[in-house]
């Protein structure tokens, strides 16, 4: 008979191959006969650091939404990454539940981003080559070239 604590907080080591971390081990017990179920979630390190970082990015748009106002067509390209960080998201947990549903999700999460951040560039760049601003003029040194 397994004591209740067998198997439990002793994660197996990832590398940096991308390998999957065991997260957790779970043991239930019930009455005085214990029955030992192993719940592995995987998770890739790969995933878990993109997450982060795109917390960080968000966290930085988020500081700085005033400025960011001043690039053309903005809401465009902030959805855009808001519905890539929602991929990242769902990346970490399809390890915990429901693997097939949230890798569609995720996928389709990383679709409608790139769409959005294309959508965005053809606004932005509109077929001249050039940047443009809210007004629809380049300002910026060389403007008499144009």
């Amino acid at each position: 008979m397994p004591s209740p604590s067998e198997g439990r907080g002793v994660p197996a080591q990832g590398n940096h191959r991308g390998l999957p971390l065991q997260v957790a081990d779970l043991t239930i017990g019930a009455l005085n006969n214990y029955q030992v179920i192993k719940m592995v979630y995987e998770i890739f390190e790969n995933e878990v650091v993109m997450l982060l970082l795109g917390v960080g990015v968000l966290i930085f748009i988020l500081g700085n939404r005033a400025r960011l106002k001043h690039l053309a067509a903005s809401k465009i390209l902030i959805v855009g990454f808001y519905v890539l960080l929602a991929g990242w998201v769902l990346t970490v947990l399809e390890g915990f539940f429901w693997e097939g549903p949230l890798n569609y999700l995720e996928h389709l999460c990383y679709a409608v981003s790139s769409v959005l951040v294309a959508g965005w560039c053809c606004k932005v760049f509109g077929g001249r080559g050039v940047p443009q601003t809210r007004n629809n003029a380049f300002e910026g040194p060389g403007k008499e070239a144009l």
